[in-house]
């Protein structure tokens, strides 16, 4: 579980994106994905209370995003007439 600057700096070179640690928290940004800590959940949590641990941040202005998918239209092609 232990890391240092010269492990992250290995990572980078290597070309991985981010990593994890055992470290116990919540607060992950793309500044610091080399170091994102670990979200610690229990068997018997409450769901509100889950949700409120997983729920997106945004990083810069600690506001909840909103990932809501945005309805599309897709067309469907007539159908082809057969003789």
């Amino acid at each position: 579980g232990g890391f240092d600057d010269h492990a992250i700096a290995i990572l980078q070179e290597l070309g991985f994106w981010g990593a994890v640690s055992t470290l116990g928290g919540k607060w992950h940004s793309y500044g610091d994905r080399y170091i994102w800590e670990r979200l610690r959940m229990r068997y018997n949590m409450p769901l509100p209370e889950f949700a409120d641990l997983v729920e997106p941040i945004d990083a810069i202005y600690g506001k909840p995003l909103n990932l809501a998918p945005t309805p599309t239209y897709t067309p469907i092609p007539a159908a082809i007439d057969q003789p």
